[in-house]
């Protein structure tokens, strides 16, 4: 299927495609992290037209200090557990239930969502970004 014959598709498919879009450029976008921190670590923040690149430092924990924090979050645990056992309805709701949307796209919907993000690489002319494009697929 070609790009321009999308819009024939239904609203489900056209979702299948973005689904697959946004996979193929997070695989990219995971490529070049660390390229990009790096060169901020160098240079400082980025900031353009277009928006901003800067990074955010998570401090070294020890492993007392990650043994506390466990400790902390099964103590909380425990204290809900023992809030729940003082129920007498065990078959009562206590989490509402929940309905997420799940999706496993084809190799169809790769295939344009490929062809789309090649066209929009082309046009980025980068050769980073190609070389990315190309571990996630041959067609780029």
């Amino acid at each position: 299927m070609e790009i321009k014959n999308i819009q024939k598709l239904n609203t489900k498919d056209k979702m299948l495609i973005v689904k697959a879009l946004i996979d193929i450029a997070t695989k990219i976008k995971k490529d070049n992290d660390t390229f990009i921190i790096n060169q901020l670590i160098k240079n400082g923040n980025y900031d353009s037209n277009y928006g901003k690149f800067y990074t955010q430092t998570i401090p070294a924990k020890t492993i007392q200090e990650v043994i506390d924090t466990n400790n902390a979050k099964i103590k909380k645990l425990q204290e809900e557990n023992n809030e729940l056992e003082k129920q007498t309805d065990k078959t009562a709701i206590a989490k509402d239930k929940t309905i997420r949307l799940m999706s496993k796209h084809s190799q169809q919907a790769d295939n344009i969502a490929n062809e789309i993000l090649k066209t929009i690489i082309d046009n980025l002319d980068s050769r980073r970004l190609e070389k990315s494009a190309s571990k996630t697929t041959n067609r780029i």
